[in-house]
Parts: structure tokens; sequence; C-alpha cells
């Protein structure tokens, strides 16, 4: 299972990987089985590198295959504990050989990269990826990426449960971690800082938009706190060409912020009694939402 997990999210790997995931026996076996969909080769001289100067390599031959089937697996909840254990084994062994050392496991928590692994149409593994971010916690409870990737989760899985309330608290709580840590362990001006934290906040502001869909935008204080959120996030430099593309694409993400700013400017929201400098800020979301969309 390691094998398809790791081959899913890199495409090919060394037999110097094989050795750091402690693989080596279970790679032959998945070899004998599954060639050619599973196939090896001689590395060219361009993929090898001082860390990594591997002669061999095995690769897949065809990634749908790969997650087909990974996606199928992880559809029954008796494989569920077979995956945790083994992404656990993955990240544990990452951990060992590199510390917690977020640009070489960002691959492999990222929520995009997770969900498209054990991917299903019609509302995907929300038990599977909570259970598995769950699991790496004490692993990983000290990364702020971990904490962002795992409020994705709770936020784009949130529709999906019975108790949304619940889980976009969950996806506020984790997300507010992330950012606090991060604030807290890195330099504020090495520039991979600066752009982290921006996405965090970017994260913090679907996340609020969420909630007041969620909550009818009856809540005073969920709507009052989404404002210095939202607004941060979206005129942040580093966010702006994102927003817009996204805004562009009409993509399914920017639901939420669209139904903000609609619902702002066709109701009367003299119920929430917002302060001036609550309605200049408004203001300035419903300004730039809709320049975006010209």
């Amino acid at each position: 299972m390691s094998i398809l997990i790791l081959l899913a999210i890199k495409e090919k790997l060394t037999s110097q990987e094989f050795v750091d995931f402690g693989i080596e026996r279970e790679v032959y076996d998945l070899l004998h089985k599954l060639t050619p969909i599973i196939d090896e080769d001689y590395t060219n001289i361009l993929e090898r590198d001082s860390l990594n100067s591997s002669p061999y390599k095995i690769y897949a031959n065809s990634k749908y295959w790969l997650l087909n089937k990974l996606g199928s697996f992880a559809s029954d909840y008796e494989n569920h504990k077979l995956i945790i254990d083994a992404f656990h084994s993955i990240i544990e062994h990452l951990v060992k050989n590199h510390n917690i050392r977020y640009n070489l496991i960002e691959d492999y928590i990222k929520y995009d990269i997770i969900n498209e692994i054990f991917f299903r149409p019609e509302r995907g593994n929300l038990l599977l990826i909570k259970s598995l971010y769950d699991d790496l916690n004490d692993l990983l409870f000290s990364n702020p990426q971990f904490h962002h990737q795992r409020a994705k989760c709770y936020l784009w899985h949130c529709d999906y449960s019975s108790d949304k309330k619940a889980e976009i608290r969950e996806a506020l709580r984790f997300a507010k971690l992330a950012k606090h840590n991060l604030e807290l362990e890195a330099n504020s001006n090495n520039p991979k800082v600066i752009i982290a934290l921006a996405h965090i906040d970017f994260t913090l502001a679907l996340i609020y938009a969420k909630a007041n869909s969620i909550y009818e935008y009856r809540d005073a204080n969920i709507f009052k706190d989404s404002l210095a959120y939202i607004k941060t996030a979206l005129y942040n430099p580093y966010n702006k060409e994102y927003f817009y593309g996204l805004l562009k694409r009409k993509n399914k993400k920017m639901d939420d912020i669209n139904l903000f700013v609609n619902y702002s400017v066709t109701s009367d929201l003299s119920y929430l009694q917002l302060s001036a400098v609550e309605k200049r800020m408004l203001d300035e979301i419903i300004r730039l939402v809709f320049l975006s969309r010209q």
C-alpha cells in the first residue's frame, strides 16, 4: 500500500527511496504482480543529484489506473486502517530522515493531493482524510502548514457533514493555529514565510465566508470578524492574482465569497449594527469583488 501511495504522489521511486521508506522487499513483490502497469528502468543522469544518485527506479505507466484503484480501495471503510497505517509509515520515515521541514514533506500532506489520491466523485473520502490528519497530528503537530492543510480538509468537506457548524469551527481553529504558530516560529521577513502567511489568510477568508453561509448571516460576531480577515486576504498582493483567477474562472472555491458579497449588497444589514470602520471594510470588499468580476 505504501508504494502505491508514494507512486501516486511522486510518480516514480528510486532505489535510494526504497531504503528511505523501508519498502525494499515490497517493491519486488509489487513488480512481480503489476508489471507492466508498474515498471522499472535505469535513471538517467538528469534525474540524479548529490542527495540521490540512484541508478534504478520504478514508475507508474498509468496514473489514472493508480488513482482509480486507490480511490476504489479507499471507498471501503474496512480498508481505512491499512491506508492510515501506510500513510503514517511514509510520514514517519520522512520525519526521521528529514525532520519536519515543510518543503520536504509538502506534497505528502497537502490536502489537494491527498484528496486526489483517495478521490470519490459523489462526496469524497471525508472520514478517511480527516482520520489521516488526526493520525498524523502526533508527528506533525509543530508544523504550521500541517494545520493549514488540515483546516482545508474541514473547510472543503464541511458541506457533507451532518454538523456543519462543528466542522467549520474546527476548520477555523486549525487555520488560526497555523497562522499563530508560523508567526511565532518563523522569520517574518522571509519571503517564503510572507507568502505562506498570505495563503493562510486566504484560507481564513474562505472559512469565514463559509461560516456566514452556514449561520445564514444571522450571527453578528461571525459577520463582523469576517470583515478584517476577508479584506486582509483579498487585498494581499500575494493572493491577488490567484483570487482574480478563481473569480474569472467562476471556481467553486469562491462561491461563499460571492454569496457573502451578494447578500451584503441585497440585504438590510441594520440588524448587524456595523460600526463605521466595519462598514468601510465591507465596502472595500464589495468594491474589489465587483471589480474582479469585470
